[in-house]
């Protein structure tokens, strides 16, 4: 505009005049408990300040018609300068305060917000124009926080509640809005806790979010023509039973609804395309739903933990289903999810506590994790035959699941899938079934048979069947080379036929069975720790002939009822705590002839061993731990052992030789060997541990060698006057021997 300066003019009226409008009615007479300011600011370069007083009972206009000529504005076109003021005009009375702007589509207005109230105002008013302008507007925050406000009427002309307008009216009971009114601002209701009544114009447009959010409302009808409703806008309205929504509506904003714990019935428009995460979440007495054709996705916890649903009527539109969705949904019975769906969300019906049947359809290729987690009544689930994959836990503990089938297409089943689904009888696994998470089945208690499909050779986590207490028949495929680690523990099963392509026989992949015979194919190379442990009722092990098993680790077949065991020639390697430890009925085991086994790691705690023999060109370089064999008299092994480990408790062991190699003897070595009368230490032995000949009551002497250095305390201890120790290659003890090497006995230095 030509000749336009932006500067800011200020002009303070001073005069008697009472309220406009203010609480309580409205009275224009001559009053002096009215103060009015009256503030011009327009947007500008440098600001200017002047004050011009004005006095007696004049009323000031709400805009000069144009300004004179003392230089404040040079043009006369005033209507187009106020057009540009960012603040135009501020007249404050007691109760409330006007600002003046221009609107382009109505011109001059006023937006209002409280002044100087009391306190003690119960009813506000809002009234239709000030000094001669609508009020169109309530400012941002313009009455928050009133502590005695009950009841606001808002007059017609208003257009538009700002946001937080009436935020935390903790008594405000009923609110009148106007016809005209097009917009409520963002949490321009929130915590107004005591709020039970407000009719929503049909002119309404916009309401922003969180508008009514923890309100006492029991019904709302929003308007017609309404096509959004933003994120929160009646969220913990826990009064709410009734609610009509507008056919014109096309979203629902997330977590609108959340926690309106009194909403009975909720029918959504057939126009709705989106629902967003949360709407409904913790409505606990809305007993069904029908979702409209539309819609393509349920969003994360959209109907979480509404406790009352029990009927969903879903849209053929569907294609996926958020994570939650229908969380702690405790009384829905059946759920039957429409052909076209692609994908269910992890939890999607976590602790469906009633939830008895499930039908997913084709299309599905994948349930992710806990999808249908502790839905302890659920019987019945019928699995598309698109399905590719069952996710983590995504039926544990379905404690009522007795049927399951298996489509052909899945490939992978996830941790715990099925964990403790007390109820299943019978499962049969398909041939493209490629992984098994842990514990998938694990403690499956009723199930009592297993069938791996030919070609299923699925990879095997651990603990898979593990206390499947019932379990007796397991049919197993060619093409398997590995047993998974606990696969089969503590299971009812009797027998078993492992497929010759099987490589490994992993850790306690039959440990607390109840197998009576087993039969080792050819091809397995490795019988993993404690592979066969606890199996008590197993009393035979059967290699094939010419078989390839190079390692057994340690306890692989401890506590079973074996008598006898014959180990293959290809054993290389038997580990240093053996593997046939705690067997109380065990009384020989063959190393057969041909072997090149280097290590064996003994068999510790067989009461009723009593021979082992090994085979003249047998490489052995060590041997491991015997005690505890009290039926053992004698062990002669080849004279390529290096070292030998314990013997400790070997009641009955007469004769030991200590190979010529051995530096270290372990302490307890010989420890209460009671009837061994006769062993020889050989040359190079360094040292002797702590109680190695305790309790070797039976030895009537020994020579220690020149070669010892050191001896621990109480290597001798229960020793007396009636045993001799000679000792070669000292006239007196080293300073770094105990005095209490000895015990009692007699000794002979430099012998």
């Amino acid at each position: 505009m030509k000749g336009k300066r932006y500067i800011l003019y200020t002009f303070i009226f001073l005069t008697a005049m009472c309220s406009a409008a203010v609480l309580g009615g409205c009275n224009r007479g001559g009053s002096e408990d009215g103060m009015v300011t009256v503030t011009f600011r327009a947007s500008g370069e440098e600001d200017i300040v002047r004050t011009t007083e004005y006095g007696g009972s004049i009323i000031p206009p709400s805009v000069p018609s144009k300004v004179g000529n003392d230089g404040w504005w040079e043009t006369e076109e005033f209507d187009e300068v106020k057009q540009d003021m960012t603040v135009n005009a501020v007249y404050q009375t007691r109760g409330l305060k006007y600002t003046y702007y221009y609107d382009g589509d109505i011109g001059a207005c006023y937006e209002v917000e409280k002044g100087e109230m009391d306190g003690r105002t119960e009813e506000l008013y809002i009234p239709s124009e000030y000094l001669g302008c609508p009020v169109a507007s309530i400012a941002e925050k313009g009455f928050a926080n009133l502590a005695s406000v009950k009841k606001v009427v808002c007059s017609v002309g208003l257009r538009r509640i700002g946001d937080n307008a009436f935020e935390e009216c903790e008594v405000l009971e009923s609110v009148e809005l106007p016809e005209g009114l097009t917009h409520i601002g963002e949490w321009a209701f929130r915590i107004c806790e005591s709020l039970e009544s407000v009719n929503l114009p049909e002119s309404i447009e916009s309401i922003g979010q969180g508008a009514f959010t923890n309100c006492k409302l029991s019904s709302v009808k929003l308007p017609e023509g309404l096509t959004d409703l933003e994120s929160a806008v009646f969220s913990w309205c826990y009064n709410l039973k009734s609610l009509e929504l507008p056919e014109t509506l096309r979203t629902i904003g997330e977590v609108a609804f959340a926690g309106c714990k009194s909403l009975e019935s909720v029918d959504l428009p057939d126009g709705l395309t989106y629902i967003g995460e949360n709407v409904f979440s913790n409505c606990h007495s809305l007993s069904s739903i029908k979702i409209p054709d539309g819609i393509t996705e349920i969003e994360s916890n959209t109907f979480f933990s509404c406790t009352s649903l029990q009927e969903i009527v879903f849209p053929q539109s569907l294609r996926s289903i958020g994570p939650g969705a229908f969380t702690w949904c405790s009384l829905l019975k059946e759920v039957t999810l429409p052909e076209g769906l692609e994908s269910i969300g992890y939890s999607a019906f976590y602790q469906c506590e009633s939830l008895e049947k499930v039908t997913l359809p084709e299309g599905l290729e994948s349930i992710e994790s806990g999808v249908f987690y502790l839905c302890e009544s659920l019987k019945e689930v019928t699995l598309s035959e698109g399905l590719k994959s069952i996710g983590d836990r995504a039926f544990y503990q379905c404690e009522s699941l007795k049927e399951l089938t298996l489509p052909e297409g899945l490939e992978s089943i996830g941790d715990e899938s099925f964990f403790q689904c007390v109820s299943l009888k019978a499962l049969t696994l398909p041939a493209g079934l490629k992984s098994i998470g842990r514990f998938a089945f694990y403690k499956c208690t009723a199930l009592e048979s297993v069938v791996f499909a030919p070609g299923c050779a699925p990879e095997f986590a651990s603990g898979i069947f593990w206390f499947c207490a019932s379990l007796k028949d397991v049919t197993l495929a060619e093409g398997m080379k590995e047993l998974g680690y606990d696969l089969f523990a503590e299971t009812s099963l009797q027998t078993i036929v492992l497929p010759e392509s099987l490589e490994k026989i992993s850790g306690y992949a039959f440990s607390g069975t109840e197998l009576e015979r087993v039969e080792i194919p050819r091809s397995v190379t490795e019988i993993d720790m404690y592979a066969f442990s606890g199996c008590e009722n197993l009393k035979e092990v059967v290699f094939a002939k010419d078989c390839l098993l190079e390692s057994i680790k340690q306890f692989a077949f401890d506590y079973t009822a074996l008598t006898e065991f014959t180990l293959p020639k290809s054993v290389i390697k038997v580990s240093d705590f053996g593997f046939l430890n705690h067997c109380d009925y065990l009384e020989k085991v063959v190393i057969e002839e041909g072997s090149k086994l280097t290590n064996y790691g003994g068999n510790s705690y067989c009461p009723k061993l009593k021979q082992v023999v090994f085979p003249k060109d047998l490489p052995l370089q060590e041997l491991g731990s015997f005690a505890g064999c009290s039926s053992l008299t004698s062990l002669e092994y080849p004279e390529t052992v290096q070292s030998i480990w314990t013997f400790w408790g070997c009641t009955l062991l007469q004769t030991i030789k200590v190979p010529t190699g051995q530096q270290r003897l372990i302490g307890e070595a010989f420890l209460n060997c009671t009837s061994l009368y006769l062993i020889e230490l050989p040359d190079g032995l360094t040292s002797i541990g702590d109680r190695v000949f305790s309790g070797c009551y039976s030895l009537r002497s020994i020579t220690i060698p020149a070669s010892i250095t050191q001896i621990e305390e109480n290597a001798f201890e229960t020793w007396g006057k009636d045993k001799t120790i000679y000792v070669k290659g000292y006239s007196q003890k080293p300073e770094t021997w105990p005095d209490n090497w000895c015990g009692n006995a007699k000794v002979v230095w430099d012998a």
